[in-house]
This record gives structure tokens, C-alpha cells and sequence, in this order.
């Protein structure tokens, strides 16, 4: 409040109070207020009404200006503001020293909103690749039989005229490959499903990503037993290498290969653990220059002359190299699924919706004379 309007409210005040005394002397006296007074009153009380107001309005910006917030002076506004500055300005000074003011409120949830990433951070998916090197194929069965050249017995010769030709054998057996089911299940509530569907989604594809993970160990390790595929280095599938003392894994490779060229079948890849293929890439000379490639030349990744499938599902110290393209064949009986259900257990009571991703294949194995694998080394 300004000093011009208190004074003004204090005069107005007395004035006030003088009035009502003396019209209290004029009622006892008089009995009753005269007109001119009633008319003096009122004008007095007029006045009292304009002043509170205006000193009402003066209190409420006052208290406006004391809880904004000052602007906060960039490091330069705050230099050119300084003493410091303005006295080298004015000559006074040579130089000029200034601090910087570092008033930081430390933000929170409560004054800071945090920015929300809107995606999901999953983790690292395994390259998929067994199934990428093995033709396939389509079966409305639950599963596949086909006949198997068992022994071929080749006596063909020259033969003189008029002499006995010889005679060759051929033996056959029939053979079977179950479809086999690869499945799994998980339980959502009925609200993420409405309300989150890019989480929804995202479950959907880590579900399907975990049955196809799934199928690549089966056709590669699948032991046959049970309800499990009969995997390429299951026993009887594939030709067990046998490698020589001292070699590196290098050169038992080549002899992998030279092996199934011996079988006259012409090899497609090699099959290999990233351990065992960074082995390989590594492994140096006398000079320390890397016997398997030159590393800024890498690509794309080859081992005499023959693709690498680098995976996982490959155990650590084995390999396989096969003619993989008539070696075997993958079988789909059902593609990729994902069913949801309300009916699933006790969910429709507790609003849960049961997801099922699954899928249904058979392997075939036609040739183990053109895989050949096992130890990598003795």
C-alpha cells in the first residue's frame, strides 16, 4: 500500500467517525437524522467502498508479483547485468569478473514430467537360419512316409558277347516322420488386450518368435524320442566324422567336405557354433596374419568356398557340412498359429485371456550319406 493512500484512508476514517458522533448528538437531541445528513452518509460510505476496492485490487497484485517466478537470465544476460561489466563499460575498470549463478532445482516425477518412450525394449533374438538351408514342403497328414534306397549294390562290368551279365542290388525301406507340435502358452488380462494393444502385439511376437527358436534346435538336435523331430544329427541321420589327431578345426572341415564329395553329393554349407566359427576366423600364421580371411573382408562369411550358418542351436565343438538341399526336408502341417480364449480355465471369472502360439512339422531325413558332422575336433 502506497503512503498518498493510506494517508487518504486514515483522513477518510476520522471523517467517517466525527460524522457518526455527531449525528448520534443530532438523533438524541433531534430524534431523527436530518435529510442533508443521510445524504452525506451515503456519499461517505460510497467513498469507503471505491478505497477498499482499490486497496483489495493493490494487495491481490502485490501478492501476484511476489509468487511469480523470476525469469531465469541466461549466463550472458547475467554478465551484461553485472557491476563488474557496467563499470569496465564506463571505464572505471580494465577488466571485468563475473560468477556465474548456478540456482538449479533439481527436477522430479512432481515438477518435471518424464518423457515416455512408447516402444518396448526386448531382448536380443537369435538368428534363425536351420531352416533357411533345408527345402520344404506341405502335409495335410500327421505324418510323412516315404521309401528309402537302403543298399545299392552296383555290379555293372563289361560284359563279352554271349557271356552272363552281372547282377546288381537294390534294397528298399519305408520310412516314417510323425508331425511333431510345437507349442506354448501365456495368460493376459482382458484389460491389456484393450487397453495396451502395442503391448498385446508385442507379446504376440515374442510368442511366435519362441516356437520358431524352438523349431531351429528341433531340426538341428531333436533327439526323435517322445514327441520330439527327429533332428539332422540324430543317430543314423547324418555320417559321423572322425577327426584327425592334431588337425585344427579348419582342416577337418575341408576333410568333412572332401567326405561328402566322396559320396558324390556336392555340399551346400557348414553348420557351425559362433565359438567355434570366431576360432576360425582367428586363428593366425607364423607372420600373424589370419589364415581363414582378411578381416576388413569378411563378408559374406565363407569357409572354403561354402556358406557359414553361424547358430547357436549348434552345439559348442560340432559342426555339420551336407548337400543340404536334397539331404532333408522340412514338412509344415500348420503354419504359424496364435488362438486367444476366454474360456481357458477360470478366465472368464478373473477376465485373463489364455494366448497359444503353436505350429505343427515333420522332418524328413532322405540322404545321411551327404551330411556329414560330429566332433570338430579330437
Amino acid at each position: 500500500m502506497t503512503t498518498d493512500v493510506k494517508a487518504a484512508v486514515d483522513s477518510l476514517n476520522k471523517e467517517v467517525t466525527d460524522f457518526i458522533n455527531k449525528s448520534n448528538e443530532e438523533m438524541e437531541t433531534n430524534s431523527k437524522l436530518g435529510r442533508a445528513n443521510k445524504e452525506a452518509l451515503a456519499k461517505l460510505e460510497d467513498q469507503c467502498g471505491e478505497i477498499g476496492a482499490r486497496m483489495l485490487e493493490m494487495e491481490q497484485a502485490a501478492t501476484a508479483q511476489a509468487g511469480a517466478a523470476k525469469p531465469e537470465l541466461s549466463a550472458g544476460m547475467q554478465f551484461a547485468e553485472s557491476d563488474s561489466f557496467k563499470s569496465m563499460q564506463n571505464g572505471l575498470t580494465k577488466s571485468a569478473r563475473f560468477h556465474v549463478q548456478n540456482n538449479t532445482i533439481t527436477g522430479s516425477d512432481t515438477t518435471v514430467a518424464p518423457d515416455r518412450y512408447s516402444g518396448i525394449i526386448a531382448p536380443a533374438n537369435r538368428i534363425l537360419r536351420i531352416s533357411d538351408v533345408l527345402p520344404s514342403g506341405l502335409t495335410t497328414s500327421n505324418a510323412i512316409e516315404y521309401t528309402k534306397e537302403a543298399t545299392f549294390v552296383d555290379n555293372a562290368a563289361e560284359t563279352a558277347e554271349g557271356g552272363t551279365k552281372p547282377e546288381s542290388d537294390v534294397t528298399f525301406t519305408l520310412e516314417s516322420a510323425p508331425v511333431a507340435t510345437i507349442a506354448h502358452w501365456i495368460k493376459l488380462s482382458k484389460q491389456v488386450i484393450d487397453d495396451a494393444p502395442m503391448l498385446a502385439s508385442h507379446v504376440d511376437g515374442r510368442m511366435r518368435y519362441g516356437v520358431l527358436r524352438r523349431l531351429d534346435t528341433q531340426l538341428l538336435l531333436g533327439n526323435g524320442t517322445g514327441a520330439n523331430i527327429g533332428g539332422l544329427m540324430k543317430s543314423g541321420n547324418y555320417t559321423v566324422f572322425t577327426p584327425v589327431a592334431s588337425s585344427n578345426k579348419m582342416e577337418n572341415i575341408r576333410r568333412a567336405i572332401t567326405a561328402v564329395l566322396q559320396s558324390d553329393y556336392a555340399p551346400t554349407a557348414v553348420i557351425l557354433n559362433p565359438a567355434d566359427c570366431e576360432d576360425i576366423d582367428l586363428d593366425q600364421g607364423s607372420d600373424n596374419h589370419f589364415r581363414a580371411a582378411d578381416p576388413r573382408n569378411a563378408s559374406p562369411r565363407t569357409i572354403w568356398g561354402l556358406p557359414i550358418v553361424e547358430s547357436n542351436a549348434m552345439t559348442a565343438g560340432q559342426f555339420l557340412v551336407g548337400a543340404f538341399d536334397m539331404a532333408a526336408q522340412v514338412w509344415n502341417r500348420q503354419g504359424m498359429t496364435v488362438d486367444l480364449s476366454e474360456s481357458d480355465d477360470t478366465n472368464f471369472q478373473t477376465n485373463l485371456v489364455t494366448l497359444r502360439a503353436e505350429m505343427r512339422t515333420a522332418l524328413t531325413v532322405y540322404r545321411p550319406a551327404s551330411i556329414v558332422g560330429g566332433a570338430i575336433t579330437a
